[in-house]
């Protein structure tokens, strides 16, 4: 079927025509083929003719937004591009080496209600307006290019200056809210741009290290046998809790409490009640910061860096113990549970229903097959669950997580590489199991955990929910080939 002739196509057809007869203007080939190949913000040189004003249109539009480095592997993008008539034919990249990487067959569209709102008569009811894309290899440093191909022949190019990142939970932040959760395609803009980008744009050099600052309450062990340590973010009131349900536990005499403020906010407010809470009830604790955010990883990792025991407990902040002797149990457990690498126990909520008593990791249909972390006995009555006596666990959960520190150096500590407290406990879990040792969870030692109450703090739930599905990708990219099933 033959598509009709659009009036700016025939405007230029009725000027080549009249060219040929001698009415029209005698502007030269050359300036006429240059006018075809310059962006449409150029058409004002004085030099281009008529026919190449004709030539470039109005239409399609396409602006880069934002452009990013990400480490070695290329750079981000995040724009928009119109096409209403349909006559691109194809979009790439242009480094300035002279590189180019196709664009738009590898990008992914999302809906830009801001654009749809500026252009109302140029967008198409059901064609997303922006875009997101990864392009590999190029723009890694200064002017990016963006070539767009028209099927009538003539290109426009569309420049954007490439940026390193300077923030990277900025950076987080910003590629999180480029795409919609309820998309179609939601596990391929993971996998195949947002989670990739996000991991290339992470180095250890993108958080620069820091000045530890510590204060010490009480009379601390010379020796401990085991640190515990319990990161703080967003709120310090757990502390009271916590230490009044520690004081007079006689594992104390052994143990060390570490509490790694990581959030500056709360900090005067931790030692304060660091503070009263020794002088009232006697319970030594040792408060350590770096004056920054480090993430889950990063805290519980600075603790480790800080502490002196044999064994690490890290638990958190919201775990409430209420029988005395739990440290010492779950210290123990590592000389008779054979190839113990991790140790955990059970865990409940207020409500007295088990909240912890496995964990194993399982593909979520909707994130491309990512796996993501359930706890098959969460919610039942103990006495279904009815663990009396230690049990194989494919992952123990890091509210309540034992490990030798030979151990947790040894495999390299926690994966600060995942944001805002999601699979680092799984992942450490994988990498003492490649190890050849196994984790274990031991029956109920009284404790409760309310879950995620600190958590919240982070963000909205959407927000908060994108953050799981690039830990989810991340998790089965690196670490799946570790994980066996659960074990009951």
């Amino acid at each position: 079927m033959t598509r009709p002739l659009s009036s700016r196509v025939l405007n230029v057809v009725r000027r080549l025509v009249a060219t040929k007869a001698g009415e029209a203007d005698t502007s030269d080939d050359a300036t006429a083929q240059e006018a075809q190949l310059a962006p449409p913000d150029l058409k004002k040189d004085g030099n281009t003719s008529e026919l190449g004003q004709a030539l470039i249109p109005e239409w399609p539009k396409l602006t880069i937004d934002h452009a990013w480095r990400v480490g070695d592997l290329g750079c981000f993008l995040i724009g928009w591009c119109l096409d209403p008539a349909r006559e691109i034919g194809s979009v790439y990249t242009e480094a300035p080496d002279g590189s180019r990487v196709p664009l738009s067959g590898s990008w992914a569209r999302v809906d830009r209600q801001d654009v749809v709102n500026a252009y109302p008569n140029h967008s198409a009811p059901h064609d997303p307006a922006g875009f997101i894309a990864l392009v590999r290899g190029a723009g890694l440093s200064g002017q990016l290019n963006a070539i767009i191909e028209l099927k009538m022949g003539s290109c426009m190019r569309v420049s954007a200056q490439v940026r390193p990142v300077e923030s990277f939970r900025w950076f987080v932040r910003a590629l999180h809210e480029s795409y919609p959760m309820n998309h179609p395609q939601l596990g391929r803009i993971i996998a195949d741009h947002v989670g990739p980008a996000l991991e290339a744009a992470y180095t250890k050099e993108t958080i620069p290290e820091c000045e530890v600052l510590e204060e010490r309450f009480g009379l601390l062990p010379a020796k401990p046998v085991v640190s515990v340590i319990v990161p703080l973010y967003g709120r310090a009131d757990f502390m009271r809790y916590q230490l009044a349900l520690l004081s007079g536990d006689p594992d104390l005499s052994s143990a060390e409490i570490i509490y790694v403020v990581d959030d500056p906010r709360i900090h005067e407010t931790a030692i304060e009640i660091a503070s009263g809470m020794c002088e009232l009830l006697s319970t030594p604790v040792r408060i350590v910061t770096c004056g920054r955010n480090l993430g889950y990883a990063g805290a519980n990792n600075l603790g480790a860096r800080v502490a002196n025991g044999q064994f690490l407990l890290f638990v958190n902040s919201d775990v409430l113990p209420t029988r005395p002797g739990w440290i010492g149990h779950l210290a123990a457990a590592f000389d008779s549970l054979p190839d113990a690498g991790v140790v955990g126990t059970e865990l409940r909520y207020e409500d007295g229903s088990v909240q912890f008593a496995g964990m194993r990791s399982v593909p979520h249909d909707r994130w491309g097959g990512a796996l993501i972390n359930v706890h098959p006995r969460k919610g039942q009555s103990p006495d279904l669950v009815n663990l009396q006596v230690p049990a194989v666990s494919e992952s123990v959960t890091g509210a309540v997580l034992a490990m030798r520190k030979a151990d947790f150096y040894e495999v390299g500590g926690m994966d600060e590489a995942f944001h805002y407290g999601d699979f680092e406990d799984s992942a450490l879990c994988a990498l003492v199991k490649k190890r050849g040792q196994r984790c274990f969870v031991l029956p109920w030692l009284g404790l409760y955990h309310l879950e995620r109450l600190s958590q919240g703090l982070i963000g909205d739930a959407n927000f908060r929910a994108k953050v799981t599905m690039v830990n989810a990708w991340r998790f089965t990219t690196h670490y799946a080939s570790h994980h066996g099933q659960l074990v009951s």
